[in-house]
């Protein structure tokens, strides 16, 4: 279906045929679509069949045939004549009371010969029991004609067909109706009729009709005066929609003799092709054919190449569903059509952070100061950070405890990813981090439970400290040592060398501000793993004693006091360190139910899940905002190329397949990421962390044995968006690169997660590892027709592509470790191959999320644009490992000439929803604060964005 169907509403032209498409089964798929449609079909037959019973008939028709009829598409045998009539007139009144139900209206009505019976009951001239009368009247008058004559259909010209006329000489053959350009109707008697079909084999194509009689024929004088006679006792009312009858050539007027009327469309021609070029229409005009054979559809389509028409009773019911959904009425109502679709999307991309939620966060943020920061000193924007954390913390309702409520906190995530991305990372380290750690460890621990309530009122901000900045991998090799001393049973806390210093956020040093310090437990000088300690590192005077803080070590793109944190003997009490099921007795032994160093270094490290949480779902929002950016401005932003001045910047195909490739990926990187988070926050609602920990994965770094879904997750969101944002970047030209405009700080953000939370790259090596280590499973199969736009297809092409490249990933170390090569001969060259193996894994798990999502949705024009999405998004895949899956015999090389086509007419029909695209997945420019994103004039928003200094005035210069 390509008409707008937000003209529906406001600019819909309903088209009433007359007869000749054969009736059976023109109701059924219509009918069911709901209940809700099928009962107003219901009480159109109903009110039909009553009529019948009280109308005088020659032939009459039995009660519920035309409900048998219209409903039951194998309906056998023939029908009689009047039958038809009957039921091509149910069906338009019936068709024609749904889309009222839906709120659709028209503004004209063209009515063609029969249709104009029908056509006079939609605009309120006729009731719907004075049109069967009608109908039957109609009936009545021709049954002596019967059999004595036909109509045929001629593919030529009005001029064409009149010339041939001429030719057969023959005085009672007749133009009956002008239907298009190149389609006219012929009437006549049966004998005339055969010389006509005889006379012309080298003239206009000629198709004989399955018409019972010759209708609008001078002729049927007689017949139309019978007709007249039945209809004088009809009681015409007026006429509520403009009526234009194809037979008198104009609008009815209400003092029209509309039963004359009628009984003219007997014996004289009808002209639809002037009737089209008559009534005024537009691009946004919707024909609606109200037929059951879509015939005038085709005409409109012949006649005004331009136009939009739509013929609702030749659709399949998917495409009835789009339709009902999209038009689905309330009264009351006077939300625009797309409302409706727009909530939709928003519903199918909000995941676990439900709409209320979002406006919960929303009101708590909207007291602070959030607007950019342009021109101020680095030091002023970290302090400005810090502020704002603690006005946010302060601004939450009463007695919040976010980790009671993981939904607020990946709420205020994403709202506080797009609209202040340095406000974010605090917030993520504050509570991700240093919260969900004491809330891990603390126990009955007093003093770690001070500290917690310190941050979660706001009364202090703190620092993670993880990484070290001295070597690769630092993680799984923490240097900084904390010594247990079991005379004062405390720890000292020391920095062996410049190599172990911590990185982490103590560029400002002069706020109160805890640290959880991730060191090395030494007793005895033995190693006993990594644990947590968390204290005060900072107040208002600057660090405490024994602690270095550094000024900070600047990351531009999105301020964050970033700097480096050394510890000289700090003496740490007991209670500083977050042992949680572990313990030291008196006698200073060490009890800790995890008996592997790794498999502590671990369980330490749980809180980083909260992290790549929030982390990927503010992402996805960062996306969604830069592509709702990019594609307001490329629908807004004309062009002044020689080829097609003054086009939008959305009309150029290289623009399209950018954006909405970018958009493919937003939304299914948003599916996997609302599936992974609602496992996460299950897990922080039931409180049910592991209290074990296999560290098993743990080669290059310690995140895929804490979660390696979740991590995996974060490493290829980051990828992602990052990706898609410098795409929308670039696609807005110099614009995209202002800072006002946010692009530079989105990306900025995800390109500190490439290594915030954990190194992306080992993260996805890691998980290679681990899958290569696990029995394989069967091979997929497929036993479907390979089809570009068959979902069970892109399940095995990628399937398989996950399965082949992790056979070999084992195959290939199994060999080298049977040659007897140590660990770094095994993995060193397989790196390469090992990251495929992780992409590979992560591609089927984002397309599986994405199809599990589309399942649930229930809207189908919802379905419809989302299922376009995911399929775009597939295509793209499918193109770039094209050269793989056409080696390994995946993808034939007609197939993939197929690619660029279909991503291109995809890329078409997303364009055509750019304006709910933008709203759905887009921000409000109060969010982003981006003057691109200015719903009117982005050039006249960033003018009024900017300060500005002006010269005095010139000599001479008008006042």
């Amino acid at each position: 279906m390509s008409s707008p169907l937000v003209s529906l509403r406001d600019n819909a032209i309903f088209i009433f045929p007359g007869q000749g498409s054969d009736p059976r089964g023109g109701l059924a798929t219509l009918h069911g679509t709901s209940p809700q449609v099928a009962q107003r079909i219901e009480e159109v037959l109903g009110a039909i069949d009553d009529a019948l019973n009280h109308i005088e008939q020659r032939r009459p028709i039995a009660s519920g045939l035309i409900r048998q009829v219209l409903l039951d598409p194998d309906h056998k045998g023939g029908l009689p004549v009047g039958v038809p009539q009957m039921a091509a007139f149910a069906a338009s009144v019936a068709l024609a009371e749904v889309l009222e139900l839906f709120g659709v209206r028209p503004r004209v009505i063209i009515a063609q010969s029969l249709g104009e019976i029908a056509a006079m009951v939609c605009a309120g001239a006729l009731t719907l029991a004075d049109g069967a009368r009608a109908v039957c009247a109609l009936n009545n008058a021709f049954q002596d004609q019967e059999g004595e004559g036909t109509m045929v259909l001629v593919v030529g010209s009005e001029r064409e067909t009149l010339t041939l006329l001429e030719t057969v000489r023959r005085p009672d053959l007749v133009l009956a109706c002008v239907n298009a350009p190149r389609q006219c109707l012929v009437s006549g008697p049966n004998k005339a009729i055969e010389a006509l079909m005889k006379q012309a084999p080298d003239g206009p194509k000629i198709l004989r009709l399955d018409a019972p009689y010759a209708s609008h024929h001078p002729g049927q004088v007689s017949v139309a005066e019978r007709f007249l006679a039945q209809l004088r006792a009809l009681s015409p009312g007026s006429i509520r929609v403009p009526l234009y009858s194809c037979v008198a050539r104009r609008m009815y007027h209400d003092k029209d003799d509309l039963p004359r009327g009628l009984a003219d469309c007997v014996i004289k021609p009808a002209h639809l092709l002037q009737a089209l070029q008559d009534i005024h229409s537009d691009a946004q005009t919707v024909f609606v054919d109200l037929g059951i054979g879509g015939g005038l559809s085709r005409c409109v389509y012949a006649t005004l190449p331009l136009a939009q028409a739509y013929a609702p009773l030749v659709q399949d019911a998917a495409e009835l569903m789009v339709l009902f959904s999209e038009l689905e009425f309330r009264a009351g109502a006077d939300d625009p059509l797309t409302d409706r679709t727009i909530r939709g999307l928003v519903e199918a991309i909000e995941g676990a952070v439900s709409n209320e939620t979002s406006m919960q966060a929303a009101q708590i943020l909207a007291g602070l100061d959030l607007s950019h920061r342009i021109g101020l000193a680095n030091l002023e924007l970290h302090r400005g950070t810090y502020a704002r954390l603690r006005a946010l913390i302060k601004a939450l309702p009463a007695n919040t405890r976010l980790f009671d409520e993981p939904g607020l906190m990946l709420a205020l995530s994403q709202a506080l990813g797009v609209g202040d991305p340095s406000l974010f990372i605090a917030f993520a380290i504050q509570y991700g981090l240093c919260v969900g750690t004491l809330i891990e460890f603390e126990q009955d621990n007093p003093g770690a439970i001070r500290l917690r309530q310190a941050l979660e009122s706001g009364e202090k901000v703190s620092a993670y400290m993880i990484t070290e900045i001295g070597g690769s991998n630092s993680q799984i090799a923490n240097r900084t040592e904390a010594v247990f001393d079991p005379a004062s049973r405390s720890f000292t806390l020391h920095t062996p060398d410049n190599g172990a210093l911590k990185f982490t956020n103590v560029g400002i040093s002069d706020q109160p501000k805890i640290g959880v310090v991730c060191a090395r437990l030494k007793m005895d000088g033995r190693d006993c793993g990594v644990y947590p300690f968390a204290f005060d590192i900072s107040d208002h005077r600057g660090p405490r004693p024994g602690v270095r803080l550094s000024s900070p070590a600047e990351i531009p793109l999105v301020p964050f006091d970033y700097g480096l944190a050394g510890f000289d003997h700090v003496h740490l009490p007991y209670c500083a360190w977050l042992s949680g099921t572990a313990s030291i007795d008196e006698q200073g032994v060490l009890h800790d139910p995890l008996s592997h160093p790794d498999e502590r270094l671990v369980r330490t490290l749980v809180a980083p899940a909260h992290v790549w949480a929030m982390a990927a779902t503010a992402m996805c929002a960062v996306a969604r905002a830069s592509v709702g950016l990019a594609l307001s401005h490329s629908l807004r932003r004309s062009t002044m190329a020689r080829i097609g001045a003054d086009v939008s910047l959305l009309s150029y195909s290289t623009q399209r397949r950018a954006l909405f490739a970018a958009l493919a990926t937003t939304y299914v990187t948003t599916c996997q990421v609302n599936h992974e988070v609602e496992g996460w926050m299950q897990r922080v609602r039931e409180r049910t962390t592991r209290r074990t920990a296999d560290a098993s994965a743990l080669t290059w770094a310690p995140w895929s044995s804490a979660n390696r879904s979740l991590a995996l997750s974060k490493a290829l969101c980051t990828w992602a968006v990052e990706q898609v944002i410098s795409e929308c970047r670039l696609r807005c030209g110099v614009a995209g690169d202002l800072t006002l405009n946010r692009f530079m700080e989105y990306e900025g953000l995800a390109h500190v997660f490439n290594d915030a939370g954990g190194n992306n790259l080992l993260i996805v090596l890691d998980t290679a590892k681990s899958l290569s280590a696990l029995p394989l499973d069967v091979p997929p199969v497929f036993s479907g027709s390979a089809r570009l736009l068959e979902p069970e297809y892109w399940l095995f092409l990628f399937r398989t592509r996950e399965y082949r490249l992790i056979s070999r990933l084992k195959a290939d170390v199994e060999a080298a470790e049977v040659r007897g090569c140590d660990p770094m001969q095994v993995w060193n060259p397989l790196l390469v191959g090992a990251r495929a193996v992780g992409e590979a894994h992560g591609l089927r798990l984002f397309l599986e999320s994405a199809l599990q999502a589309l399942a649930v949705v229930t809207q189908p024009q919802v379905e419809k644009m989302l299922g376009d999405l995911t399929t775009l998004f597939v295509l793209e895949r499918i193109e770039q490992h094209a050269a793989w899956f056409i080696s390994e015999g995946l993808l034939g090389l007609e197939m993939y000439r197929q690619l660029e086509g279909k991503i291109t007419v995809l890329c078409d029909q997303l364009a055509q929803h750019a304006p709910q695209w933008i709203a759905a997945f887009g921000y409000p420019k109060d969010a982003t604060q981006a003057p691109i994103g200015d719903d009117m004039d982005s050039a006249e928003a960033l003018a009024s964005a900017l300060h500005w200094t002006t010269g005095s005035r010139p000599r001479g210069a008008p006042q």
